[in-house]
């Protein structure tokens, strides 16, 4: 990711190497995306990938998901992607 490389960068120049306060796969914990439709293939992926399947319509996943990622985007908050 372009946009939030410096933020991976201090992630692991700053959290990891000097202080020492997180461990080499904590970047494991979450995932960054650069447009909303990223964001529903990394969830699908998850689900897929669990053997989960959503009890409402994918449609209204992907609806609901372009909305809260238009959102956080425009407000350039990063969330975590379990």
């Amino acid at each position: 990711s372009k946009f939030w490389g410096g933020l991976l960068d201090w992630f692991k120049e700053t959290m990891l190497d000097k202080y020492k306060t997180i461990s080499d796969h904590d970047d494991d914990l979450f995932r960054l995306a650069d447009s909303p439709e990223e964001v529903i293939k990394h969830i699908q992926g998850y689900h897929n990938k669990q053997g989960l399947s959503p009890n409402f319509s994918t449609d209204t996943l992907s609806h609901s998901c372009l909305d809260a990622v238009h959102f956080v985007s425009r407000s350039r908050v990063s969330v975590p992607v379990a």
